[in-house]
């Protein structure tokens, strides 16, 4: 895709997870919206995919180790023609696939993840799989940050350094929330990129939500000497409202002109433990007002 429009490609992904978290009535808003930049470079930009062969054995591996934040990454699968679009109106309805999690049997799905802390693991067992095979394929997982208490991330980070893993990246949606508070309060992970290096890990540190600047690292051979490689996405933190405002990308007064906008029609935007969601609970007329007001504020920024 064209460097350019990546930027749009990224807000249309935002509308389209807002509107599929409210039509299923069911969804992880906050995570969703942080990842949507980092999922945009990833399958615009750096994976090596086919949607019409999603098996392709030449394929590039993605496992969404944060699994509850799939609204996106559906929505992203949709897009790019691994199934049809019609069927995201059927995101967590009885009998649908699209669940709230990934679901291996959705095509570009390769695992069902959400059980944080597996998905590195995961990652690394096909990583080393594909070395022994000879062959070139590479493997990224995108796990949250609060998952990294988990002793099974940092297992399979001494593993991959072992093995030296140099088609492996793992990237670390840095957000600093989960669902207990923030993470420097709830289990603290500072000095993160230092334990990433102390366990053998090239670390590079990018803004999570500069799309471009994370489609430039498709190239990434930073760990061209046999070290597996992390990203350590940053994002930046205004409480209180930090995590709506930060998981849309843009400046303060932006995200406060759509903030007050939606206030002057009603929309409801509840603050829930130091987070900001639309409530599932809205009437259609809810979602149209915001995404009428999402369009309006939103789209200034590509005119």
């Amino acid at each position: 895709m064209d460097p350019a429009l990546l930027p749009r490609k990224a807000v249309a992904v935002r509308r389209a997870l807002l509107t599929l978290i409210h039509d299923g009535k069911a969804g992880h808003t906050g995570g969703a919206l942080s990842s949507a930049d980092i999922l945009t470079a990833l399958y615009y930009s750096v994976l090596r995919l086919d949607p019409d062969n999603p098996k392709w054995e030449g394929r590039d591996y993605f496992i969404l180790s944060k699994g509850h934040s799939v609204e996106g990454f559906l929505c992203i699968l949709a897009d790019r023609g691994f199934f049809d679009k019609a069927e995201l109106k059927t995101f967590s309805a009885f009998g649908s696939r699209l669940i709230g999690h990934p679901n291996n049997k959705v095509p570009g799905v390769e695992m069902n993840t959400g059980a944080l802390g597996h998905g590195l693991s995961i990652a690394t067992g096909i990583a080393k799989g594909l070395h022994m095979s000879g062959r070139d394929n590479r493997v990224f997982t995108l796990m949250g940050d609060g998952e990294l208490a988990e002793g099974s991330v940092w297992e399979a980070a001494m593993a991959a350094a072992n093995y030296r893993l140099d088609n492996l990246t793992a990237i670390i949606d840095r957000n600093r929330l989960q669902i207990s508070g923030d993470t420097e309060n709830v289990m603290a992970l500072e000095p993160l990129a230092d334990k990433w290096r102390a366990f053998g890990w090239q670390v590079a540190e990018a803004d999570g939500h500069d799309v471009n600047a994370l489609a430039k690292k498709r190239g990434i051979k930073l760990y061209c000497d046999g070290r597996v490689s992390i990203w350590q996405l940053q994002f930046g933190i205004d409480a209180p409202m930090r995590d709506f405002r930060d998981n849309f990308a843009v400046d303060k007064g932006t995200y406060l002109t759509f903030y007050n906008k939606c206030m002057e029609k009603g929309v409801r935007l509840h603050p829930g433990r130091g987070r900001f969601y639309i409530s599932t609970a809205h009437s259609e007329q809810d979602i149209d007002q915001t995404l009428a007001v999402f369009d309006e504020v939103f789209g200034e920024m590509f005119r």
